[in-house]
């Protein structure tokens, strides 16, 4: 075994294992041990579905002049094992390059330095050398998953996908770097379905190029509650896990941005410069969200079926309009790249769904959580309630929830907590259309 291994962790009683934290040196050597050393304060990872890049930081007490004995000039490597004390969770490995270091200050008589190094990806680290410059042909997935095995050949395991997108494509990338070229191809999809919503992003797994809506309808993986502390929650490891430390609600909705975002109902004139025709292509959010094949997190809609819904949904002479430009047979026997009514107008109305209703949470340090996992989330109304009234949990707020952020951080004092940001385009109860006097109708 590894020297650099641990079986236990000395921050097990802390809610982690950190199992091997090594720095290698670009001249060379053996790596330094970084928890051996006493010098790893802290380690914070960071995700997004909206960044294809995964971030990380090394909080550092560096009594050993790690700058010139490593020497630490950026570069270096890192690799790291850990996970959330306990069997039931999976080792993390993440091997990244540092980029630079942050916050570098000098303790009292000068025998101690603090800093943090922030590391990236060995994948995102080498893909600012080297740029995309032919043209692709294929399904769009077909051409992301092949510009990452051309680029990032030791690390093509570490692409996934959850579906496959429809019809053949040509495109040609003018020296972008690969990262870019296949977030700029997740705009361009869709599928044998009305709706998808592909992202790319970075995770501690690796890089997916993933349909979100694909997601939608899985078990949530926890089910966070807003409770009091007590022996119920804290008296087995999963109560203890899906307690709620905090919480916070960046967004509930705003009715008028959600219109000009077109949210809820827009024209895509699309005008063809080789026929000249102009096609004109309608969406309207009620019938967009009742759809049959439609996947949705919750059964209800984020709005109320009346006259007022019909203002903002219902597309007339004063909608929203964008005109776009396609081309008919741009190139020899492949059919026209830029199919606007296949994707352009409900990708931007599920994009703005998904910022809709936001909850940021606090809790308990879990390893297991993912990007797009499902996760349902219950918290009770607000106010006095009697023991007859029944339902206890707040329609608007509770529900299935999808993970959009992560931000693990891994304090040798303070213990292990993950920050999540989580959103959900849809209710777990209708909003009434109509309330004449106290009947809802």
């Amino acid at each position: 075994m590894d020297d650099f291994v641990r079986t236990s962790s000395p921050f097990a009683e802390k809610g982690f294992e950190i199992q091997k934290c090594l720095l290698y040196s670009n001249s060379g050597g053996e790596p330094i041990d970084l928890i051996g050393t006493n010098a790893l304060q802290e380690l914070t990872i960071a995700e997004s579905v909206y960044d294809n890049k995964m971030y990380g930081e090394l909080g550092l007490l560096d009594t050993l002049n790690l700058v010139e004995t490593v020497p630490l000039v950026g570069n270096e490597r890192v690799e790291i094992v850990y996970r959330t004390s306990g069997d039931m969770f999976a080792p993390i490995t993440i091997r990244g390059i540092v980029t630079s270091i942050l916050g570098k200050s000098r303790g009292s008589g000068q025998s101690l330095e603090v800093s943090k190094l922030q590391f990236v990806s060995e994948v995102n680290f080498l893909n600012r050398f080297v740029v995309v410059d032919y043209s692709l042909n294929g399904t769009v997935t077909k051409m992301a998953s092949t510009i990452f095995e051309q680029y990032f050949r030791e690390n093509k395991d570490r692409f996934f996908t959850n579906r496959d997108t429809k019809e053949t494509h040509r495109f040609i990338i003018p020296r972008w770097t690969p990262l870019f070229t296949i977030e700029w191809l997740s705009a361009k999809t869709f599928t044998d379905e009305d709706d998808s919503l592909f992202v790319f992003y970075e995770d501690v797994d690796g890089h997916h190029f993933r349909d979100v809506l694909s997601e939608f309808d899985k078990e949530p993986k926890y089910i966070y509650r807003v409770e009091p502390k007590n022996a119920l929650n804290l008296g087995d490891p999963l109560g203890f896990l899906t307690r709620v430390l905090s919480y916070s609600i960046p967004s509930h909705f705003d009715r008028l941005d959600e219109f000009h975002k077109g949210m809820y109902g827009e024209i895509a004139q699309v005008h063809d410069i080789t026929t000249k025709k102009l096609n004109v292509y309608q969406f309207d959010y009620m019938d967009n969200f009742n759809q049959s094949s439609r996947k949705t997190l919750n059964p209800y809609p984020l709005f109320p079926v009346n006259k007022t819904a019909d203002l903002y949904t219902k597309v007339g002479a004063n909608a929203l309009r964008n005109l776009l430009p396609t081309q008919t047979q741009r190139t020899n026997q492949i059919k026209d790249n830029d199919q606007y009514q296949r994707y352009y107008l409900s990708r931007k109305s599920l994009n703005r769904q998904l910022v809709a209703n936001q909850v940021s949470l606090t809790v308990p340090g879990n390893s297991s959580l993912r990007l797009l996992d499902v996760i349902g989330f219950e918290i009770p109304k607000i106010g006095y309630k009697q023991e007859d009234q029944g339902e206890y949990l707040d329609t608007h707020m509770s529900g299935n929830y999808i993970i959009t952020s992560l931000r693990h951080t891994l304090n040798i004092r303070e213990g292990y907590t993950t920050y999540v940001d989580m959103s959900k385009e849809s209710l777990i109860q209708a909003i009434p259309s109509e309330i004449v006097g106290t009947k809802i109708k």
